[in-house]
C-alpha cells in the first residue's frame, strides 16, 4: 500500500540548513563580496537644482492679460524643448568642458546630448491662486557635483533668457501686426469718407430729411428672410440626410434577409448531409465489423440459430441508429433554418422601427420646412411695399444711408483695433521694463555635498539577498536525496506506520570515522576554493554585463 510523502516540518528544515551552512554562506560572502566591490568602483553621482518661478504681471491684469495655467504649461514646455534642444546644450558640453572622458574615448555629441538630456529634470512644484504665481525645479546629475551646479546654473539663465526673448517677440509681433491692421482700416475709412463727400457735392438740390425708420424696416425684414432662408437651408440638408438613412435602411433589410438565406443554405449544407460527421463514421464502421461477424456465423450455422439473429437485430439496431442521425441532421437543418429567419425578421423588425422614427422626422421637417416657406411668402408684401415707399424717396437718401452704414462700422472696427494697439504697446512697454510676465530665479544652483546615487548598502544588501537565495537553492539541492530515505525516527513511525520500540546509533569504526572527517573536510576545502574563485569571475561579469550602471542615474 502506497504511503503519503511525509512533508519536513520547521525541525527537519532547520537541520538541513545547519547540515548545509557551508553551502549557504559561501555564496553569500562570495556574492557580497563580489558586488562590494564593483559597488565600491561606480562613480559618485551629484544633483543640483535650482528653483524658479513664473512671476505674473506687475502691472493691471486689464492692462496685460495674465497667462492662464494651461498658457503656462504650453509656454514653460516650448521653453524646456528649446533649452533641450542640441543648438542649447553643445555649448554648454563645449564651454564648460564637460563629458571630457567620453568625447575624448570618440564618442558622438549625439549620444552625449541625449544623456544629458535624460539627467535633465524639470518638475512643476506648485501654483498659488492667489498671486498667479508658478514654480518650478530644475535638475541636473552629473559625475561631478560642480559640473551639476554649472549646468543647471546655464540652464535657469537659458530659462529666463528664452522667457524674455519670447515675451519680446510676441510683443513686438503683435504690434506690427496691429500697426499694419490700423493703417489698412484708416485707409479704407478716408475712401469711404471722400466718396460720401463727393456724392453730397454732386446731389446738393436733392439730399434727403428722413428715411431712416423706413430703411430699418426694410433691413429688418431681409435679414429676417435671410434668416428664415438660412434656416430652411439646414431644414433641407436634413431632409437629405434623413430620406438617405432612410434608404440605407431599406439597403440593410434587403442585406438581412439575403444574409439569412444565405446563412440557412450554408448551415443546411453543413448539418443536412449526416455522412460527414464522425458519429455517421463510426457507425457505419460499426455496422460492417458487424455484417463481417454475421457472414462468418452464417458459414457456421442457420438463418434460424440464436446467435445469427442475435447478430441480425444488432445490425438492425445499428440501421436505426444510422436513419435516426439522418432524421436528427434533416431536424437540426429546418432548426437552424427557422432560426436564420427569425434572426433576419427581427432585424428587419428592428429596421422597420428606425423607418418609421426616420419617416415621423421627415413629415416633421418637412412640416417646417412649409412653415418657412409660408413665413418667407409672407414677408415678400411687406417687403414690396417698403420698397415702394423707399423708392418715392430721393435716391440719395439710400445712397447716403448707405455711405453713413459702412463708414460706422469701419470706424467701430477701427476704433477696436485702436484700443487693441494700445493695449499692444503697453504690453510691449512693460517687457522691456521688465513688469510683465517673467521667470525669476528663486534658488540658486545648488553644490551637492553628498552624493544621491548609487545607493552602495542598499546594492550590497540586494547582492546579500541574492547569496542567500542561491545558497538555499544548492542546500535543498544537495538535501533532497535525503528526502527520498528514512532519516529519523519520525520517518521511521510515518513510512512503517508502527511504533519505534528501539533505535540504535550509527556504529562508525575510527577509520570510518577518521575518512568520514576528511571527506567533509576535503569538501569544505573545495567549497572555499570553488567560492574565491568565483568572486573575480562574477567581479568580471559584473562590470562587463554594467548591471549596477542603471542604479547610478
Amino acid at each position: 500500500m502506497a504511503v503519503e510523502f511525509r512533508s519536513p516540518g520547521i525541525g527537519d528544515i532547520y537541520r538541513m540548513i545547519w547540515r548545509q551552512k557551508l553551502t549557504v554562506a559561501l555564496p553569500i560572502i562570495a556574492i557580497a563580496l563580489s558586488v562590494g566591490f564593483v559597488v565600491r568602483e561606480l562613480p559618485n553621482v551629484f544633483e543640483s537644482k535650482a528653483l524658479l518661478t513664473i512671476t505674473p504681471p506687475q502691472i493691471s491684469t486689464s492692462v496685460v492679460r495674465s497667462m492662464s495655467d494651461e498658457d503656462i504649461s504650453q509656454r514653460l514646455n516650448a521653453i524646456t524643448e528649446e533649452v533641450k534642444s542640441r543648438s542649447s546644450l553643445e555649448p554648454i558640453v563645449t564651454k564648460d568642458n564637460l563629458f571630457q572622458v567620453q568625447r575624448q574615448n570618440g564618442a558622438p555629441m549625439e549620444s552625449i546630448i541625449e544623456t544629458m538630456k535624460k539627467n535633465i529634470k524639470v518638475e512643476v512644484l506648485s501654483t498659488n491662486d492667489e498671486k498667479q504665481a508658478t514654480t518650478f525645479n530644475i535638475s541636473y546629475r552629473d559625475n561631478s557635483a560642480e559640473s551639476a551646479r554649472t549646468v543647471v546654473r546655464e540652464l535657469s539663465s537659458k530659462y529666463v533668457n528664452a522667457q524674455q526673448q519670447a515675451s519680446f517677440d510676441t510683443s513686438e509681433s503683435t504690434r506690427e501686426f496691429f500697426d499694419k491692421q490700423l493703417a489698412d482700416s484708416k485707409a479704407k475709412l478716408d475712401g469711404i469718407d471722400k466718396q460720401r463727400l463727393d456724392y453730397m457735392l454732386s446731389h446738393a438740390d436733392n439730399l434727403p430729411t428722413s428715411s431712416a425708420g423706413l430703411i430699418a424696416q426694410l433691413n429688418d425684414l431681409r435679414n429676417q428672410e435671410k434668416t428664415w432662408s438660412s434656416e430652411k437651408e439646414l431644414r433641407f440638408a436634413e431632409l437629405g440626410r434623413l430620406r438617405d438613412n432612410r434608404n440605407s435602411i431599406e439597403k440593410q433589410k434587403g442585406i438581412a434577409q439575403d444574409y439569412a438565406e444565405k446563412e440557412a443554405e450554408q448551415n443546411q449544407r453543413l448539418l443536412g448531409d449526416p455522412t460527414r460527421t464522425p458519429a455517421y463514421s463510426q457507425l457505419v464502421g460499426k455496422r460492417g465489423e458487424l455484417q463481417g461477424q454475421l457472414d462468418n456465423l452464417l458459414k457456421q450455422y442457420r438463418a434460424q440459430h440464436p446467435e445469427v439473429i442475435a447478430k441480425q437485430d444488432q445490425i438492425n439496431a445499428v440501421n436505426k441508429e444510422i436513419e435516426n442521425l439522418k432524421q436528427d441532421a434533416r431536424r437540426s437543418t429546418d432548426e437552424v433554418r427557422e432560426y436564420s429567419q427569425g434572426k433576419a425578421a427581427l432585424q428587419v423588425k428592428l429596421l422597420d422601427n428606425e423607418a418609421a422614427k426616420i419617416d415621423g422626422e421627415i413629415a416633421r421637417q418637412e412640416m417646417l420646412m412649409k412653415n418657412l416657406e409660408d413665413k418667407i411668402a409672407g414677408l415678400q408684401p411687406q417687403s414690396a411695399d417698403l420698397q415702394r415707399r423707399i423708392e418715392s424717396v430721393p435716391n440719395s437718401e439710400v445712397a447716403l444711408d448707405s455711405f453713413n452704414r459702412t463708414y460706422n462700422m469701419e470706424k467701430t472696427t477701427f476704433d477696436e483695433l485702436q484700443k487693441k494697439k494700445n493695449d499692444a504697446d503697453i504690453a510691449a512697454k512693460s517687457v522691456l521694463e521688465n513688469k510683465g510676465e517673467s521667470i525669476r530665479i528663486v534658488d540658486t544652483a545648488s553644490l551637492s555635498q553628498v552624493p544621491v546615487a548609487p545607493n552602495r548598502p542598499l546594492l550590497i544588501g540586494m547582492g546579500v539577498g541574492v547569496g542567500l537565495l542561491i545558497g538555499l537553492v544548492l542546500a535543498a539541492l544537495f538535501e533532497m536525496p535525503r528526502l527520498l530515505t528514512i532519516q529519523t525516527l519520525d520517518d521511521a513511525k510515518h513510512y512503517t506506520n508502527l511504533p519505534v520500540l528501539a533505535s540504535i546509533p550509527e556504529m562508525l569504526t575510527p577509520r570510518e570515522k577518521f575518512w568520514r572527517r576528511g571527506t567533509n573536510f576535503m569538501k569544505a576545502i573545495a567549497g572555499v576554493v570553488i567560492a574565491a574563485g568565483s568572486i573575480p569571475l562574477l567581479i568580471i561579469a559584473l562590470q562587463v554585463t554594467h548591471i549596477f550602471d542603471r542604479f547610478v542615474r
